[in-house]
């Protein structure tokens, strides 16, 4: 499971969903705590 800012989530979505895409988990953080959570 990998974690990404908000703003770089914001600045490299394309890349990110291609990540979970491929079976990995991201969990977006703001201000250092978790928001959102991008399954496949």
């Amino acid at each position: 499971m990998e974690t990404a800012a908000f703003t770089d989530f914001r600045k490299h979505a394309a890349n990110i969903v291609s990540e979970v895409e491929h079976g990995e988990t991201i969990v977006i953080l703001r201000r250092g705590k978790p928001v959102a959570e991008v399954i496949t």
